[in-house]
């Protein structure tokens, strides 16, 4: 069961003789503002001290003595947990309450993630098809990426490299007899050169600019 720890010595509705450790309710009152309810004896697990301590306009604490444990809200829609107890303690960010979130530095995540769309470029992108020739390099387009698509009309012997320079080095497609109606896609980044065995008029080329 949730215990909630509170003042000792408060002063009691209709005890007017209450002069023990105050001298006036308003001290009562005073020290009860001070200490604002911790909340111990959560769940099984779950059993270490947290209380809410307030919220801020923005950003952790920048003042007063905070215990481990304590949170606020600031006024931007962020939580932050107070890790490391003292005068302005160590805290920080829970989450923000938007559509959007940041993340920053290293993080592990164990479920699904959703993130920002791509760009859409439906109304820019073009098709063209390139005029490439077996084993010699050749930049497709200097200024975007494309996905660049080789179609095999005739089984044939094919492969396929790209790079950043005249000689691409990293093999996308080994070389291979392939049958024929065999797809390849690659995406090739601005400026970077593709190159190609096959026997021309076997293979059809399309590159669509991303």
């Amino acid at each position: 069961m949730t215990t909630w720890t509170v003042p000792s010595n408060t002063h009691n509705p209709g005890d007017t003789g209450h002069t023990t450790d105050h001298n006036s309710i308003a001290g009562d009152l005073s020290l009860i503002g001070a200490i604002l309810p911790a909340v111990t004896g959560g769940l099984t697990g779950a059993a270490a001290v947290t209380r809410f301590v307030g919220a801020t306009a923005s950003g952790a604490p920048t003042s007063g003595t905070f215990a481990i444990g304590d949170w606020i809200v600031d006024q931007s829609g962020t939580i932050w947990i107070c890790t490391v107890a003292g005068t302005q303690g160590t805290w920080v960010a829970l989450c923000t309450v938007s559509t959007t979130q940041t993340v920053s530095g290293a993080k592990t995540f164990s479920s699904v993630v959703a993130h920002s769309a791509g760009t859409n470029t439906s109304g820019t992108a073009t098709a063209s098809t390139p005029s490439l020739t077996s084993g010699t390099a050749a930049q497709i387009n200097t200024t975007q990426d494309v996905m660049l698509y080789a179609s095999v009309t005739t089984a044939a012997t094919f492969s396929l490299a790209i790079g950043p320079t005249s000689t691409p080095a990293t093999t996308i497609v080994a070389s291979a007899t392939d049958v024929a109606h065999t797809l390849f896609t690659v995406r090739v980044p601005a400026g970077w050169y593709v190159k190609s065995t096959f026997t021309s008029g076997d293979i059809t080329w399309t590159a669509v600019t991303c």
